[in-house]
């Protein structure tokens, strides 16, 4: 694993995640695809050929359960996943 996630090296895939306010709550929205390489205000991705820019400011780095390695021993009991993306604001009040 990358000695820095938010600066994984360029060509690995990576996934993203974004948190939004709706009317039902929280609702997430994900992107996977090719990191193009560093920048330090966006995320650069080639998701399906197409070049994207995802804001830093309002997209994390995610690793989805499937690309997490096997646990062994007594983590094979149990799975943690860091909670590294979460809200950025709040909901509005009314």
């Amino acid at each position: 694993m990358e000695s820095d996630v938010n600066h994984p090296p360029p060509g690995k895939r990576i996934h993203l995640i974004r948190w939004a306010p709706s009317d039902a709550g929280w609702v997430s929205e994900v992107r996977a695809g090719r990191y193009l390489g560093p920048d330090d205000a966006d995320w650069l991705l080639d998701v399906d050929g197409e070049h994207q820019r995802l804001p830093r400011t309002e997209w994390q780095r995610f690793v989805p359960k499937h690309d997490q390695p096997a646990p062994t021993g007594r983590e094979a009991d149990v799975l943690t996943i860091r909670a590294t993306a979460r809200p950025i604001m709040e909901p509005p009040t009314e």
